[in-house]
């Protein structure tokens, strides 16, 4: 049995997670609430239980950067909780929550989210 103190808002959203002594990974966000996230990645990324690290996410045409901590990691990826839910990125996340669709320009290719390598 689950027990979450907020709703989830599926998402499709591109995802930059910064790991240190790790680097940069990419990932989808698979959906959100006001205080976590889950993050699909490749499976081979191997991120450790309480990791600090910064998620940056496309919020329209710009790119927000939220503190978190892995909470839980499957065999696709991990569930982050954000560490500070009071900053304007999360706010901006918030502005989100409940929206059945992701917002436009959240795909690379359409220059919604920068390429990194």
């Amino acid at each position: 049995m689950e027990h979450r103190r907020n709703a989830r808002t599926p998402a499709r959203l591109p995802v930059i997670v910064q790991v240190p002594d790790l680097g940069l990974i990419r990932g989808r966000a698979r959906d959100f609430s006001r205080r976590s996230m889950y993050i699909e990645t490749a499976p081979s990324v191997a991120v450790w239980p309480r990791s600090d690290l910064r998620v940056s996410v496309p919020v329209g045409p710009e790119v927000r950067t939220l503190e978190a901590v892995v909470v839980r990691i499957a065999g696709n990826g991990f569930a982050v909780c954000f560490s500070d839910f009071a900053t304007p990125a999360l706010d901006s996340l918030k502005a989100l929550h409940g929206e059945s669709t992701p917002p436009p320009n959240t795909n690379p290719a359409a220059g919604g989210f920068p390429v990194v390598d």
